[in-house]
């Protein structure tokens, strides 16, 4: 199993890219593949049954912390299978989320099957929202990752590129301090872990990769002390139905009976959003046309602050 570098690197963002740099240092952690690289180019129990949402999240009554609203959604390079990419049609399904924080895989820059454009920051900018991308391939005259994007500040961005083992397909996870306004700091996670091959280990990679990234997020939160709140959201498609052996033991709760894959019609739970040190107040799966998954969204109220 290959192990992720450590080498760090100041976060500005290339002017080429059009983007600006963020307002604090943004690490790369990079093993010897180097299309592994991060641009900060705009920067529950199971048996716990969470209702499903009703309405957009507001700012919440007076005495109460703001609900923060947090999606998942893998894109698969803005299409559909068999289909070409519609960046403006998952624009739409985007922006209609609502969401504060979103996580989003599959995402094309710079690739010829998507038309050259850049996917990662055309989906941040349809919510005016800052955006970290990190690549883990590069093909097709582009490159291909998954992205970070959020409605506040996010400091102290850290790719980390997960273990793997052989000639699999290099994955990351970003993971970033997301201030907002009305609480203390965040720790946010987003990632997208192995897919499965050949029977018998559909997904016994991505349970490697996130009990490795568990660990990861732990320490950082153990060492970041005080200058971050109790709340950690780790979110993505973690290509598993069986994420929640590891997250419960971990202290982190999600909304059960979300399956999100196929888009056509779900049977598989594989995409996740789940958080510890916060309570969930609802969750949807919406019936989209845009990929072979459907989003996640979730809304939580922070505790304990």
């Amino acid at each position: 199993t290959r192990s992720a570098g450590r080498t760090r690197a100041a976060a500005a963002a290339d002017s080429t890219s059009g983007g600006i740099a963020l307002s604090t240092s943004c690490s790369r952690r990079m093993a010897a593949n180097p299309a592994v690289r991060a641009e900060a180019v705009r920067a529950v129990p199971a048996a716990r049954v969470v209702p499903p949402l009703r309405a957009r999240c507001g700012t919440g009554t007076a005495g109460q912390h703001r609900r923060v609203r947090i999606a998942t959604f893998n894109v698969r390079h803005c299409a559909r299978p068999g289909r070409w990419a519609r960046l403006a049609a998952t624009s739409r399904t985007v922006a209609g989320l609502g969401a504060d924080l979103v996580a989003l895989q599959e995402l094309d820059v710079g690739m010829r099957r998507s038309f050259l454009r850049d996917q990662a920051r055309r989906l941040a900018d349809v919510n005016g929202h800052q955006l970290v991308f990190a690549s883990t391939v590069e093909r097709d005259g582009g490159r291909y990752g998954i992205a970070l994007t959020s409605r506040w500040p996010l400091t102290d961005v850290v790719i980390e590129e997960l273990p793997r083992k052989g000639r699999r397909e290099p994955r990351a996870a970003i993971v970033a301090t997301c201030h907002p306004r009305d609480t203390a700091p965040l720790t946010v996670v987003a990632t997208h872990l192995q897919n499965g091959r050949g029977p018998g280990l559909a997904d016994r990679g991505a349970m490697s990769q996130l009990a490795w990234l568990l660990g990861v997020v732990n320490r950082r939160v153990a060492a970041a002390g005080a200058d971050v709140g109790p709340v950690t959201v780790l979110a993505g498609d973690l290509n598993t139905d069986r994420a929640g052996a590891l997250l419960g033991p971990a202290g982190f709760e999600w909304a059960p009976s979300t399956p999100t894959f196929p888009a056509s019609q779900p049977r598989r739970h594989i995409d996740w959003i789940a958080v510890r040190g916060a309570t969930i107040e609802g969750w949807e799966v919406p019936e989209v046309a845009d990929s072979d998954h459907r989003p996640l969204v979730i809304e939580v109220t922070p505790t304990g602050l």
